[in-house]
């Protein structure tokens, strides 16, 4: 039994130790003055492939992205398509967790009192 506990106990302060240096970020260097112009190059080549930016301002698409939008709300009733109800609690939620805490709870118990009764070591 102390194996077992010495084992975990080296592992979660190894784990303790580890987290820090796994988590410490490295800042990139600054890009230099080509780098940035190739990166705005692509950028801008991106938006006129993908109509975005100065490329999605014609009025068509401005339209179309409005006309989306509408369609968008009918489907996942939002905007002027959402339905309302007058309880918009969900009671059938509250039975579900509340059913699950207690199944829970119910089996901590009886595995407590499962292993307080086994009084007698398991042989080796």
């Amino acid at each position: 039994m102390t194996r077992i506990r010495n084992t975990f106990t080296v592992t979660f302060v190894a784990a303790l130790l580890a987290a820090p240096l796994a988590s410490a970020r490295h800042e990139p260097a600054t890009p230099t003055k080509q780098e940035l112009r190739a990166m705005m190059l692509r950028g801008e080549a991106l938006d006129r492939i993908y109509h975005l930016g100065t490329a999605a301002s014609s009025a068509q698409y401005v339209r179309a992205q409005r006309l989306r939008g509408l369609a968008l709300d009918r489907v996942y009733h939002l905007g002027p398509y959402a339905r309302t109800s007058g309880n918009s609690f969900q009671w059938r939620n509250v039975v579900i967790g509340a059913s699950a805490a207690f199944a829970a709870i119910v089996a901590g118990l009886g595995a407590a009192i499962a292993r307080r009764r086994r009084r007698t070591p398991l042989p080796a």
